[in-house]
């Protein structure tokens, strides 16, 4: 059963969605396709790409180009690229001639011919000057193939003209060939000394990566044999702790009001920015599901007949695409946030035990610098893990209010004010969590201290029978540790409470 087709100036419009007359008002128009989904992205990528090859143009080449592999690879992908440079000025001629003309298509098919030139020169060099394959290719190449599958079922159903719905298909595939090969690695024909063992994650796609394909090779072995230190790979050079101490003492010599901060936005910015796509990936696909659940409830209400039958294989679509893609956005979005926060954890200890060993005797305790190392540490990572939690909640809250208000109209104000006097409870909290707080860490740095002492005094604690008093003093100040910290765990339980009453609440209303 073919879908009812429209007049052409149906697609002129910029729509996004074409009328309900028109292929069941299941599609987007001609226009809103070429322009979003086609002319946008090519031109963020070609700026994105030109940064690039400027970048890796003062960079030396890693990759051995004697190698047979090495040698094949870029030939078929400059190939590859050559053949759909040439379709895609056909396609421009093949739009130009068309009985019906359209200006948008026939600019996207020209930005879309030249955009293969930066794509070329950026697959050359991220391939001979780059450990892992090109990320900013890789993902551009997956994105804008989802977005041609919209369009490539546009033109099958507004039938086209049968050369350009051939030309553009067959230039989907050769699209569809390149990004195969740019996620091909290239561990082998790497020949820089420092970069011979480099970690799996550094010459891992974009790909790989996103669903940690590389990982399964440890797995494999951890599977086989019980898995010794040196089994296990390199953690990279970006991780290593060498290059995150001198990113943070560089930042740190600039120091002003509020140092650490500053000192930590300055050092690993990059690292942070980095994790701020996928959660909004996140955000996008956790919006999109009330949508989803909405049409599909339409859907089973409404009686079946030539308008709703390509729906259901839409909304199947649909929900793999959006629970899929909210899959990936949570793991690409939390790796990307735990290796910042364990390069900030490396460097704050590395820092604390450098300027510990630099500290002239006495002037201060060890058992300080532990309980900097450990406890506070600690507690700073915990905080900074919801990092971007905090902006993206508040668009999150937002929107979902918005939602809210189309269904219960004023009403929507009730869950807002009780979102906002859970939010405001611990606030006032704040104050007194602090309090216990310092209370808790000064228990611990006496506790630490007097181990420490013992053990560096531990013969002869031996030699005068003091093991035994020892041992109970070192128990009974972890005994007050523990007293002190039961108030602060209480108010955290009860903070607790108060954060989750709001997630809560509609269920023990139901």
């Amino acid at each position: 059963m073919a879908p009812a087709a429209c007049e052409p100036a149906a697609d002129d419009r910029f729509g996004p969605i074409v009328g309900p007359e028109c292929r069941n008002g299941l599609d987007f128009t001609l226009r809103f396709e070429d322009t979003i989904l086609s002319i946008l992205p090519a031109a963020i990528f070609s700026a994105l790409a030109l940064h690039a090859i400027l970048r890796r143009h003062r960079t030396r080449s890693l990759v051995d180009g004697k190698a047979l592999l090495c040698a094949k690879l870029p030939a078929c992908t400059q190939l590859a690229y050559l053949v759909l440079l040439a379709l895609r000025i056909a396609l421009i001629a093949e739009w130009a001639l068309s009985p019906v003309r359209h200006v948008t298509a026939i600019a996207a098919a020209v930005v879309a011919a030249v955009e293969v030139i930066p794509m070329a020169v950026l697959s050359y060099y991220d391939h001979a000057r780059s450990l892992r394959p090109s990320t900013l290719l890789g993902c551009y190449l997956l994105t804008t193939l989802m977005f041609d599958i919209a369009r490539v079922r546009t033109l099958w159903l507004m039938r086209a003209s049968s050369a350009v719905t051939s030309t553009f298909t067959a230039a989907f595939s050769l699209k569809a060939l390149a990004l195969i090969l740019e996620t091909i690695e290239k561990r082998r024909s790497i020949v820089a000394i420092q970069s011979k063992d480099a970690a799996p994650e550094e010459t891992s796609g974009p790909i790989s990566r996103a669903v940690f394909w590389w990982v399964n090779p440890l797995l494999v072995v951890g599977c086989r044999r019980d898995l010794s230190v040196v089994q296990l790979p390199s953690i990279g050079l970006d991780m290593d702790s060498e290059t995150i101490h001198h990113s943070f003492e560089s930042a740190w010599a600039q120091r002003r009001q509020y140092s650490l901060l500053i000192t930590l936005l300055r050092a690993f910015k990059l690292e942070i920015l980095y994790a701020v796509v996928p959660r909004l990936c996140l955000l996008g696909f956790t919006l999109a599901q009330p949508f989803f659940i909405e049409r599909l409830i339409l859907f089973v209400e409404e009686p079946r007949d030539d308008k709703t039958y390509f729906v259901g294989p839409m909304l199947i679509v649909a929900c793999a695409l959006i629970y899929v893609g909210a899959a990936v956005a949570t793991a690409v979005y939390w790796h990307m946030t735990y290796r910042w926060v364990t390069m900030v954890r490396g460097s704050l200890v590395t820092a604390i035990y450098r300027k510990a060993l630099n500290t002239p005797s006495g002037s201060v305790t060890e058992s300080a610098a532990l309980t900097l190392m450990g406890t506070d540490v600690e507690k700073v990572i915990i905080g900074l893990e919801d990092t971007h939690e905090v902006w993206a909640s508040i668009l999150q809250v937002a929107v979902a209010v918005w939602l809210l208000e189309r269904q219960v109209s004023w009403a929507c104000v009730v869950p807002v004010l009780l979102c906002l006097a859970c939010v405001l409870s611990p606030l006032c909290l704040a104050a007194r969590i602090g309090q216990l707080q310092k209370s808790w860490n000064e228990a611990v740095q006496k506790r630490l201290h007097v181990t420490a002492d013992t053990l560096g005094r531990i013969k002869e604690a031996r030699l005068m029978g003091l093991s035994g008093i020892l041992s109970s003093m070192i128990q009974n100040l972890r005994v007050e540790e523990l007293r002190r910290s039961r108030a602060l765990r209480k108010l955290l339980v009860v903070v607790l409470t108060i954060c989750m009453f709001s997630f809560t609440s509609g269920v023990l209303h139901n």
